[in-house]
């Protein structure tokens, strides 16, 4: 672990150097950075990476983003914003930019559309996702429904909705992204998609209408940590107690004790390594789709 930050940090300065052409090493000329880690969730990832505060220039600012705040209790971070939830309003026009792509909606969709804000508890994400998900105007009274009877704090279970209302290719491409693609190339991995005879190109597409996925500038996937908790938690629970027993296998401890283990099954169709000892490498991926 310990040869892995190492290597990080390096990567780190080494792209802050490219980003100043006009120092050549790092102790040639301190400057002011602004640095963003996003999602963090272990404090020793920072500490890592960072090493002593000296080495960033005076006004410098580092910006962490972290579901756990005892990330940034460990590090001593003096100060911390927790971003509200949306007000009624502000939830309203957000559906309707989704559901309608106008910033308020249709007069005969006003009432049941405050009916829905009022059961998403100003969640952005569930806002965004849900609006998506009811472009078609059959699912509103059923999703209302749904969402009545999901506590305010079970985000997932709201997210799940549009999840549900995927055709089984779209469902499968969902699971894969959410456990291993977050970050790759759609091309390079379409190549696999196509290999179990799916359609990718159109079933991703239908994944970004949904605000399910997105496709950066860069052509990588995204998805939001909460969507892809979902889609980890859906495979997770096809067997609680045993990884052996899932579909897909992407913790690399989990995968190497079912291999050494002999305790893999015809279920597992695909897993993830990653080997430490060769951090130049790129984790390696084994479907059996």
């Amino acid at each position: 672990m310990v040869q892995q930050h190492n290597s990080l940090q390096k990567q780190l300065l080494v792209d802050t150097l490219e980003l100043c052409p006009g120092i050549a090493d790092v102790n040639s000329g301190i400057k002011k950075v602004l640095i963003v880690f996003d999602d963090v969730n272990e404090s020793s990832q920072l500490a890592s990476l960072l090493g002593k505060n000296d080495q960033f220039g005076s006004g410098s600012r580092i910006i962490v983003t972290t579901r756990d705040k005892h990330v940034l209790n460990a590090l001593g971070v003096d100060g911390f914003y927790k971003p509200s939830r949306l007000n009624n309003v502000q939830s309203l026009q957000l559906l309707s930019i989704h559901a309608f792509r106008i910033i308020f909606p249709p007069e005969d969709y006003v009432s049941i559309s405050k009916k829905i804000v009022s059961v998403t508890f100003g969640i952005p994400l569930a806002l965004e996702v849900i609006g998506s998900f009811l472009s078609d105007k059959v699912l509103w009274i059923d999703t209302l429904k749904k969402l009545k009877n999901i506590p305010d704090f079970e985000v997932q279970k709201k997210l799940s909705i549009s999840y549900e209302a995927l055709n089984y290719e779209q469902q499968q491409i969902f699971l894969d992204i959410a456990c291993f693609f977050v970050g790759m190339d759609k091309t390079y991995v379409s190549y696999m998609w196509d290999g179990c005879d799916y359609n990718p190109e159109k079933e991703i597409n239908v994944l970004c209408l949904m605000s399910l996925v997105k496709i950066g500038d860069d052509n990588l996937l995204r998805m939001h940590h909460q969507l892809r908790d979902l889609g980890r938690e859906i495979v997770r629970q096809e067997s609680f107690k045993n990884p052996g027993y899932r579909s897909r296998l992407w913790n690399h401890k989990e995968a190497l004790d079912i291999l050494e283990g002999r305790r893999g099954t015809e279920k597992v169709e695909a897993l993830s390594l990653h080997f430490e000892l060769r951090p130049e490498r790129k984790p390696r991926f084994t479907s059996g789709k």
